[in-house]
């Protein structure tokens, strides 16, 4: 009774169909809330009404166009994309835009351009990360069956002869040709001297903890080693 009269529908089955009670009581619910109602963010129904968006788009290939790029990276898995396409999505989701994001304020950097501009540092921080990414953890996230990383991409073009040659363009050819492009951008003047250098130093960090394999999740011995002199161990004069 305390619950009728709070407005609460209360159902009693005595007899009859249960699911059409329960569909009753539903189609009640979502009437009463939908006058006021306001999605979240993480809303269980808005997560629900996008991944219904993103069944639909799959289905329709002129809706592709529009889709933010995390959900172009989760369709990945089912469409291997070129390695054009998949570094120009890539960057996005290396979480280096992430980490400047939360970096920059406290530096005192107040806005990153505007209006779609990007500045250039930020793509080829962006970039070297998210090849460093997949060159260490190519191998893991091919037996776990993720998202195509830049190695897989790459072996699908033509001109590629396998996995191995498709490191050495990744590691020799792309990650070196981004870091000279990053190292021309670093002396130009039209951009903020301290998010250059934020940009340089996560770069370096990023490099640095791929280089002998994926630092994050399965360090090596080298690289623990490494973050306990910096960190813990004295050093000794």
């Amino acid at each position: 009774m305390a619950l009728a009269a709070a407005g609460v529908p209360v159902v009693v089955v005595c007899s009859g169909d249960y699911q059409q009670q329960q569909a009753s009581v539903e189609s009640s619910w979502l009437h009463r809330r939908s006058a006021n109602y306001q999605a979240s963010t993480w809303d269980y129904d808005s997560i629900c009404s996008l991944r219904e968006e993103e069944a639909g788009e799959s289905n329709d290939p002129e809706g592709e166009s529009e889709a933010p790029a995390a959900p172009r990276e989760i369709k990945g898995r089912h469409r291997r994309p070129s390695f054009r396409e998949y570094l120009a999505n890539g960057w996005v989701t290396s979480t280096g835009p992430l980490l400047l994001l939360h970096a920059l304020p406290a530096a005192g950097v107040a806005a990153v351009g505007g209006d779609g501009d990007r500045p250039p540092t930020l793509v080829e921080l962006s970039t070297i990360f998210r090849l460093c990414n997949d060159c260490a953890s190519h191998e893991a996230e091919s037996q776990r069956g993720d998202a195509p990383s830049a190695i897989a991409c790459c072996m699908e073009a033509a001109w590629c002869a396998g996995e191995e040659h498709a490191r050495a363009a990744v590691v020799q050819g792309l990650i070196a040709d981004t870091w000279k492009v990053f190292n021309k951008e670093m002396s130009s003047a039209d951009q903020s001297m301290t998010m250059a250098n934020l940009c340089r130093n996560l770069a370096r960090i990023i490099h640095c903890i791929y280089q002998d394999g994926d630092g994050v999740t399965s360090p090596t011995h080298r690289m623990k080693r490494m973050v306990k002199d910096l960190l813990f161990n004295p050093v000794l004069f």
